[in-house]
């Protein structure tokens, strides 16, 4: 193209290729955005300065199916290599050179006008997928159907997977290796992968599942617009699949709630596990704490359901509640993000009095938070919480007998004798330790520890009111966290 002040400096053998676009790049990589056939126009900023590198930049548009490469003379191209050229020329990859005077637009305008007729075509062919996708309306059932007749249009195996990647619709045939490997995969990355692509599929703000195509055919010629054009059926019939998800966490939630509450056993709520199928008769309960937005409950709950785990879920203030058979606490604890905290009772049958599960994941989680906030397991962390009274009443009046007089004298003078005494005795009775805790003098802690000896005519120095302070400061721990996680945060109750 003379006229356009193009010459040729390499690649001669591959002149005869298809030109399907034009387009400025200056991604030392944008392989993943192109669908094979553009000439790739740039002023040098995208080509490295290495003989390797160029080597490998030739490499990659010459795999993806590019046209060819144009070069801004005079502008900030480093100099070509002798290696870059003969790989090009290897791989017939033309390498051509645009006069520093003739803007990239008017290549670009040039190929638009040589392929006005295969971008009619194109766009026939997102009409044709957009009809297809008519049909959603009249047999949103059939979507096996719909993601046959599109990949009759496009050429392409399509599937659509969860964010798991569990496959909810598509194509028999197996999902090819590099694809099924790109998944999960970030927005952020190109969709393009190899000859195919897998796009995200977006539900309230996050990656809820993919499309996943691959070529069914040589021939096969899907662009990225008309993918994305299935991927609004795709995200549709996910939309769906979520919908039903959240009725189940709801009817959940419901059940739960009621456990949690009542005291009831799980047999007295038996329809719902046996309406689910569930078949599990070791279960365990877990508490895990995290506000709203950094431990999303249907997110969770999705989660969960994606991984075909049988549960119920609940939202109390900032705990989330769990229950759930033994066999899947791995993978609760795998698709939980960090929280402040998880803890989950031991393991008990259908016929268990619910009160005794929720008590032991409470308490499990307390150790959680004050820890580092890694998961405490009740059983095998707090069998010594097991010598404290079971019915809440006895547990009242074990507090109210050892620490009775040291919260009222706090909520009279606005002192903190009860966190004081808690401290103390977790950091295995040291004045140091305990007033660097408390950021106070050594001989503040003394005089606060004397004062509640004063108050409860206890004695640090007798092992049987260390213990029994001990018990009475675990039962207030349990009781406070269990009020504060069936009475709190009601509005969530639903």
């Amino acid at each position: 193209m003379p006229h356009l002040g193009i010459r040729l400096v390499a690649g001669s053998g591959g002149l005869d290729r298809p030109a399907t676009w034009a387009h400025g790049c200056e991604l030392e990589d944008p392989t993943g955005w192109l669908d094979g056939g553009e000439i790739i126009m740039t002023n040098g900023i995208a080509i490295p300065s290495d003989a390797s590198g160029q080597r490998a930049y030739v490499d990659r548009l010459a795999d993806r199916g590019c046209t060819a490469i144009a070069i801004g003379e005079h502008q900030v191209s480093p100099s070509l290599t002798q290696t870059m050229l003969e790989r090009a020329d290897e791989r017939k990859l033309p390498v051509l050179m645009v006069a520093f005077d003739v803007p990239f637009v008017a290549l670009a305008r040039a190929v638009a006008q040589g392929n006005q007729n295969e971008d009619h075509d194109r766009l026939l062919d997102h009409v044709r997928i957009y009809d297809t996708i008519s049909f959603l309306g009249a047999d949103a059932r059939d979507v096996d159907g719909l993601f046959s007749r599109i990949s009759d249009l496009t050429g392409y195996h399509l599937w659509l997977v969860t964010e798991s990647g569990r496959q909810l619709a598509g194509a028999d045939s197996p999902m090819p290796d590099d694809l099924a490997a790109a998944i999960p995969r970030a927005v952020r990355k190109p969709p393009r992968v190899g000859n195919g692509f897998v796009v995200p599929l977006q539900l309230d703000g996050s990656v809820a599942g993919y499309l996943v195509a691959a070529p069914a055919r040589a021939t096969a010629e899907a662009d990225l617009i008309a993918m994305q054009h299935v991927a609004m059926l795709a995200t549709l019939e996910l939309a769906n699949v979520h919908r039903a998800w959240e009725s189940e966490r709801r009817r959940g939630a419901g059940m739960l709630s009621e456990l949690l509450h009542g005291g009831g056993s799980v047999d007295s709520a038996n329809d719902r596990f046996a309406d689910d199928g569930w078949d599990d008769t070791r279960l365990v309960v877990s508490a895990a704490l995290g506000d709203p937005t950094t431990l999303q409950d249907t997110h969770t709950s999705n989660r969960l359901f994606d991984r075909e785990v049988p549960h119920l879920q609940l939202r109390l203030g900032e705990r989330l509640w769990f229950v759930l058979g033994e066999r899947h606490v791995d993978t609760l604890l795998a698709v939980l993000p960090r929280a402040a905290g998880v803890g989950l009772s031991g393991v008990f049958g259908r016929a268990t009095p619910f009160v005794g599960p929720r008590r032991e994941a409470t308490w499990a989680l307390e150790r959680s938070r004050a820890g580092d906030g890694e998961p405490v397991v009740f059983s095998s962390h707090q069998q010594k919480l097991r010598w404290l009274p079971p019915d809440t009443p006895t547990l009242h009046a074990l507090i109210a007998e050892m620490l009775g007089p040291v919260i009222d004298y706090d909520s009279n003078r606005g002192t903190s004798l009860e966190e004081t005494l808690r401290v103390y005795l977790e950091l295995r009775r040291s004045p140091s330790e305990a007033a660097t805790a408390l950021h106070c003098h050594r001989h503040t802690l003394l005089y606060r520890l004397r004062r509640i000896e004063q108050l409860t005519g206890r004695d640090f120095r007798r092992t049987s009111d260390i213990a029994d302070f001990w018990l009475a400061i675990q039962a207030r721990a349990a009781l406070f966290s269990e009020t504060d996680g069936l009475h709190a945060g009601a509005k969530h109750n639903h």
